[in-house]
């Protein structure tokens, strides 16, 4: 990642001096969420960076010139990334570091962390790195899949047997079992002092889990190796506390985003990363969608909420923390019926929030539908209770037809699709049973008596 030895040794100072105060050199976030289905969010980063000229120096690169730099913008769960891009406002490429790469500079930056607190000799701790990199590397989901069928991410069985599929070789459940029962009092006590994610999924408490991400994995005794280097790693982390022990955590459900770019210390930067960013499943009639924030990536942050479809509104906004508790009093906020923002500086605040968007349809939109639902109604009881007059079928059955269309396919996104799916279901039956209605009476009578059964037969 960089042009010589001493250049990239710079490169990784600044990288640890960047990770350890990020407020020092991000100084504003503006976080800009789009509305328009109910499967993913459209989100923008925009981060307000400016290089503190001391920590360049510090780290051995110039105070003056411009250079390259990797940034660690935020933090995002173990999986896909959707749709990404990334831009600078100094027109220089902006560059997503692979997974493993990010992996091994994060194990290389923690280890580095807790090494300077805890002395131990260098092979030592390389081990150690690696066990961590391994866990920084794994994602959870095919561990997920492979072990479904047989117990789950808890099951020796299981697990022996989705190590065995990446590894090659035999690995014994009562091994397996063995491994978990030395690492189970470290891995509880990681959970409980951080409980981050489920703890099964979390790498971090469940390490049996990162195996077969090990870069040495060719016999069982590589294993064994790495199980022991890594209960001496979380006994370390939980001695020295947080920061040591809160990251520790978050690397096993979660990942850093790090990005390759060139800055000039004390220039003032734009750095956009835009992302879709997956949403829980949410009854829209009666829940709210759930954004996840990063609100403490920044010394400022400014929270951006809008509607991309003019046929849906804007009910309320907040902003809670993990645990559902509604932020404090912001420092300003501004409310109309298609968006919504939200100003937080307070030191205070929590490091990761939600935004809670609830939503409704437009009232043109709602009241066409409503004045629809009972046109077709009452079409339907003229049909059963009026006359038997090919005329008037003709004169009510084809106007509520070409009105449900219009509703059933007027909607464009997904959002006002998931408001109105009972009203559009609704008028999809009445408008059915309009038509049974009419076409059994047309065949069974007719004005002078006889129906089209009868003329036919």
């Amino acid at each position: 990642m960089a042009d010589s030895d001493d250049d990239g040794q710079a490169t990784l100072e600044l990288l640890s001096s960047l990770w350890e105060d990020p407020w020092a050199w991000k100084h504003r976030l503006v976080y800009r969420v789009s509305l328009s289905t109910v499967t993913h969010a459209r989100v923008e980063s925009h981060y307000q960076v400016v290089l503190p000229p001391a920590l360049t120096l510090a780290a051995g690169m110039s105070d003056q010139a411009e250079g390259r730099v990797l940034l660690p913008l935020s933090w995002r769960p173990k999986e896909l990334l959707l749709n990404v891009q990334a831009t600078s406002s100094a027109d220089k490429p902006v560059h997503l570091l692979t997974r493993n790469e990010i992996a091994e500079l994060h194990a290389d930056q923690l280890v580095e962390r807790m090494a300077a607190s805890a002395p131990v000799d260098a092979p030592t701790w390389d081990r150690r790195a690696a066990s961590l990199e391994a866990v920084a590397r794994t994602m959870p989901r095919r561990a997920r899949t492979l072990t479904s069928a047989g117990g789950g991410l808890r099951s020796p069985v299981a697990i022996a047997a989705y190590v065995e599929e990446a590894v090659g070789f035999d690995v014994p459940p009562e091994v397996v079992e063995g491994w978990m029962t030395r690492l189970r009092t470290g891995e509880q006590q990681l959970w409980a002092a951080h409980p981050l994610g489920d703890p099964d999924d979390n790498v971090a408490c469940n390490f049996v889990l990162a195996l077969p991400e090990l870069r040495d994995n060719s016999s069982l005794r590589e294993l064994e190796t790495a199980v022991s280097d890594y209960v001496d790693l979380m006994e370390t982390a939980i001695r020295l506390g947080d920061p040591s022990l809160r990251d520790l955590v978050r690397i096993g459900v979660e990942w850093p985003l790090i990005v390759d770019t060139t800055l000039g210390p004390g220039t003032p930067t734009t750095l956009t990363f835009t992302e879709d960013r997956p949403l829980p499943p949410t009854d829209l009639r009666t829940e709210a969608l759930e954004v996840p924030v990063p609100t403490g990536d920044a010394a400022s942050l400014h929270v951006e909420t809008q509607l991309l479809d003019s046929s849906v509104l804007l009910e309320n906004v907040k902003m809670v923390d993990v645990d559902g508790h509604e932020f404090p009093l912001a420092e300003d906020v501004r409310a109309t019926m298609d968006r919504h923002a939200v100003y937080l500086s307070a030191p205070t605040r929590p490091s990761r929030g939600r935004l809670q968007v609830t939503v409704r349809l437009a009232g043109e939109v709602a009241t066409s539908n409503r004045v629809v639902t009972w046109l077709t109604v009452a079409a339907l009881v003229v049909a059963l209770l009026g006359t038997n007059d090919a005329q008037l079928f003709s004169m009510l059955v084809i106007p509520v037809t070409l009105a449900v269309s219009v509703i059933q396919v007027r909607e464009r996104t997904s959002l006002v699709r998931a408001l109105t799916g009972s009203t559009r279901s609704w008028l999809v039956g009445t408008a059915l049973a309009l038509w049974g209605v009419v076409v059994a009476r047309m065949l069974v009578q007719s004005p002078d008596g006889q129906g089209l059964i009868g003329l036919l037969s």
